[in-house]
């Protein structure tokens, strides 16, 4: 088995923890990419929007009933430099900051808390969330929102594209998958307890 994939430290009481999961050599990489576009004025003038349906529920990876999948790592780039891309974020109003949300297509479920602030480009950041359906048809989706303003250097682009893309693991395993559920039910004080 790996151990250090997905490792987490946590504040518990003044004491940090650190937690390791184990993943099976058996388990299957993936690399997904989706390029989201934003078009000057469409729909917001002198902006280009993220926003727009075409960005909406974009499908990263079909998720297989019976799999555990962790998504380990994320990189966003763009076709413009980092610096004109932080130069053309709009700040005036904080709902604006493009901003990239996880789900799962059927129903609805979001695998992070919070969507991903994409204040600038990352490379390899640490993502880690487990995903899981038990539904045939199911998938992980992305919906990207935000605005970027029309700077300088940006003037005479029709559009603006950003790739974001996740390293996956997928855990193919019924003893894995088990123990897993299992351990869903435990809050992080009884993992704590247990290591």
């Amino acid at each position: 088995m790996r151990e250090g994939l997905a490792q987490y430290a946590v504040d518990i009481g003044g004491r940090v923890v650190s937690i390791s999961w184990k993943i099976p050599r058996s388990a299957r990489y993936i690399a997904t990419a989706n390029i989201f576009s934003a078009a000057f004025n469409v729909p917001a003038l002198g902006q280009y929007d993220f926003g727009v349906a075409g960005n909406q529920n974009a499908v990263v990876l079909p998720l297989q009933p019976n799999s555990v999948y962790l998504l380990e790592r994320m990189s966003v780039s763009g076709d413009i430099s980092e610096e004109n891309y932080t130069d053309a974020l709009d700040l005036s109003v904080a709902d604006r900051l493009p901003r990239l949300s996880l789900r799962r297509l059927l129903d609805g479920a979001s695998v992070y808390e919070t969507p991903l602030m994409l204040p600038g480009y990352v490379s390899q950041q640490e993502s880690s969330a487990w995903v899981l359906s038990a539904r045939s048809g199911d998938a992980l989706t992305a919906t990207l929102t935000g605005r970027l303003n029309q700077t300088a250097p940006l003037v005479g682009r029709a559009f603006v594209r950003l790739t974001v893309s996740f390293s996956v693991y997928a855990i193919e395993s019924t003893i894995y998958m088990r123990a897993f559920l299992d351990s869903q039910g435990l809050d992080l004080g009884d993992l704590v307890a247990r290591s």
